[in-house]
């Protein structure tokens, strides 16, 4: 191969992986959502905050400590709280009907 078709060569490759790091920004920025709360790790510490907005390859975050963090979506996970039943009570809870039973002797 002589020079010249080296660096076309060259100028595809680099094509095809700017477009593989597009696919991948794409697909990682798909887990994302407004207001998701997510951390990620600057020098060893756990740094917490919520998504204000997403970018096309990175995601902003305004952290707990009042900080904003442009960072890339492969950098960032989602907290995942938990879901809370308000209508989960323990067998001696009053029930939430309001019938002042107890729960396991009502609305079990």
């Amino acid at each position: 191969m002589n020079e010249e078709q080296l660096r076309a060569l060259n100028c595809k490759v680099i094509e095809r992986l700017k477009l593989i790091s597009r696919v991948k920004s794409a697909v990682s920025m798909k887990d994302f959502n407004l207001m998701d709360r997510v951390y990620f790790n600057d020098k060893g510490k756990r740094v917490v905050g919520t998504i204000i907005r997403l970018n096309q390859k990175s995601v902003s975050v305004k952290t707990d400590d009042g900080h904003d963090w442009l960072i890339s979506p492969c950098m960032l996970t989602k907290i995942i709280e938990p879901e809370v039943n308000p209508h989960q009570a323990s067998r001696n809870d009053p029930c939430y009907c309001g019938s002042g039973k107890k729960y396991k002797k009502c609305c079990r």
